[in-house]
């Protein structure tokens, strides 16, 4: 009996370790906003492997926002489609990537995309500014 005592505190012991070992889940924000001229509609359509958002269409001053937890292996991945008309063009790109970049760039679990006229760009929250990352392609 004392031995199937000390297996059951060996393995509560290994289950704490490893609980201690394994990062947590970490929550984050993702925002697309328009800044587009006025007189365009964006069309957004943010996804990941687990998880549609739908098209949606955004006048200027709008935001899509949306919530969620990484995984533990960190593989989360977040993409976008982007595309405005007059004239038309579009941009498709990783809205969200459980790696360093994200975190250095994104500020208290909140990374802030804005779209406008000139391309896509990622508020750098440590250094309070925008910073261009995408371009617009032209045509369909």
């Amino acid at each position: 009996m004392k031995g199937f005592r000390n297996t059951k505190v060996v393995g509560f012991v290994l289950g704490l370790a490893l609980v201690t070992l394994i990062p947590a889940a970490t929550p984050w924000c993702v925002h697309v906003q328009s800044q587009m001229n006025p007189s365009q509609e964006l069309l957004v359509h943010c996804k990941s492997g687990d998880d549609d958002l739908g098209a949606q269409s955004m006048g200027n001053g709008n935001e899509l926002k949306w919530c969620f937890n990484t995984n533990i292996i960190g593989t989360t991945l977040f993409w976008c489609y982007l595309a405005s008309n007059n004239p038309v063009k579009w941009v498709s790109f990783n809205s969200f990537l459980d790696i360093g970049t994200f975190y250095n760039k994104c500020s208290n679990g909140d990374c802030f995309w804005v779209a406008n006229d000139s391309g896509i760009w990622l508020w750098n929250g440590p250094v309070s500014k925008y910073e261009h990352w995408y371009e617009w392609r032209q045509g369909r």
